[in-house]
């Protein structure tokens, strides 16, 4: 990229990032937890 990003654009995809981020934190942790239930002895 040898244009010059605007910041507005810059700060729209920090943003993006950050809640992909999230997202798939999210998502490994409901696993995690989907994981723990289903080994716990009914």
């Amino acid at each position: 990229m040898s244009e010059k990003i605007k910041q507005s654009d810059l700060t729209l995809i920090n943003d993006l990032n950050a809640a992909l981020q999230v997202e798939k934190h999210r998502g490994i942790f409901s696993v995690i937890i989907l994981f723990l239930f289903s080994s716990l002895p009914s």
